[in-house]
């Protein structure tokens, strides 16, 4: 199983996975424990659930899997959207953050003002991807 399945199958059963530090902490909905084979399939595919989880390098990492998803002919940024959001505290600075599977720019700028506060967030934006060179070189 691939990654991006496999956070949005957990995502769909109502298992909430969030990074931290080097660590997956891992929620079940209330009453339904983890089975021994999905712990063991989040184990194996933590490096990048945590990558796809982080804030930091967001961009970077999606870039990287968008550009997997296009070589092997599937929609480019099928992992989950980004969004590029400002905050009022230093509104020259450009944030990224990784959406939910699903998620819409309404969704995202409700979510984000409800963690940060209402009053903190001056504006939110699907991130558009610049344009990418014909050739790469890595």
């Amino acid at each position: 199983m691939n990654t991006p399945q496999l956070i949005r199958d957990c995502q769909q059963q109502g298992i909430r996975l969030f990074p931290n530090g080097d660590k997956l902490r891992v929620v079940p909905p209330p009453g339904k424990p983890l089975t021994p084979e999905l712990l063991t399939t989040l184990k194996a595919h933590k490096p990048d659930i945590l990558a796809a989880l982080a804030h930091e390098d967001a961009a970077e990492y999606v870039s990287e899997r968008s550009a997997i998803c296009e070589a092997n002919g599937l929609r480019p940024c099928s992992l989950r959207p980004v969004f590029e959001y400002r905050l009022n505290d230093d509104p020259h600075a450009r944030l990224i953050m990784l959406g939910i599977i699903g998620q819409t720019l309404e969704q995202a700028t409700e979510s984000l003002r409800d963690r940060l506060g209402a009053f903190r967030v001056l504006s939110v934006e699907l991130y558009q991807w610049p344009q990418r060179p014909d050739t790469y070189q890595g």
